[in-house]
C-alpha cells in the first residue's frame, strides 16, 4: 500500500501519473484536488518492479511536479538496504546515510551488526521513508565487519554490504 500526498493551487485540479524513468506506466487518477491523497492498495502486475518510478502530477493549467524516484518491488521480497555500501566513507563520530527500498509498512528498526552480532540499535521506528540520517556513536567501535540491516513492519529482513567505520584521525583510502 502507497499514500500518495500534495498540495497545490486551489483553483486547480491535477492528473496523476505513474513514470518508469520519462515513460509512461499508468494514469493513477484524473481531476484529483488541488490538495488530497491518492491510496494506492495494491501494485498492478502490468507496472513491473524496478528503483526508477516517480510520480508526475499535472495541472489543467499546465504546471507540473515530480515525486523523487522510488521502487516498486516484487511481493514478499522484503527491504534491500542500498548504502551504505563497501565502498562509503562512514566515520566514527560523523553522520551517515542509511538507503534502503521495498520495505512493508510505514515503519522499520535498523540495527547495526558486526561481524553477523548485531551491536546496536540504529534506529527504532523510523518512518520508512528509504533513507535515514545517523550520527556514528564513538561505541560502535571501529573496523570492518559492520553491516546495516532492515526490518520492516512485515518481519521481512535486509542486510547491506559490508562497511568499514574508521576513526576520524585515520587517513581517508
Amino acid at each position: 500500500m502507497a499514500l500518495l500526498e500534495w498540495w497545490a493551487e486551489p483553483a486547480e485540479s491535477w492528473t496523476a501519473t505513474l513514470l518508469e524513468g520519462s515513460t509512461v506506466v499508468a494514469e493513477l487518477a484524473q481531476s484529483v484536488s488541488a490538495e488530497g491523497v491518492i491510496r494506492i492498495d495494491h501494485v498492478n502486475a502490468d507496472w513491473g518492479v524496478g528503483s526508477d518510478y516517480r510520480v508526475r502530477l499535472e495541472s489543467a493549467g499546465g504546471s507540473t511536479a515530480t515525486s523523487r524516484s522510488f521502487s516498486i518491488c516484487a511481493s514478499g521480497s522484503g527491504p534491500e538496504v542500498t548504502a551504505p555500501n563497501g565502498s562509503t566513507d562512514v566515520v566514527s563520530g560523523q553522520e551517515f546515510v542509511v538507503q534502503w527500498n521495498c520495505a512493508s509498512g510505514v515503519v522499520i528498526d535498523a540495527f547495526l551488526q558486526k561481524d553477523g552480532v548485531h551491536i546496536a540499535s540504529v534506529r527504532d521506528g523510523a518512518g520508512n521513508t528509504g533513507v535515514l540520517r545517523r550520527t556514528v556513536s564513538p561505541s560502535w567501535g571501529t573496523g570492518s565487519g559492520y553491516r546495516i540491516e532492515i526490518v520492516d513492519e512485515e518481519g521481512n529482513v535486509g542486510t547491506g554490504e559490508e562497511f568499514t567505520i574508521r576513526a576520524s584521525s585515520d587517513p581517508v583510502g
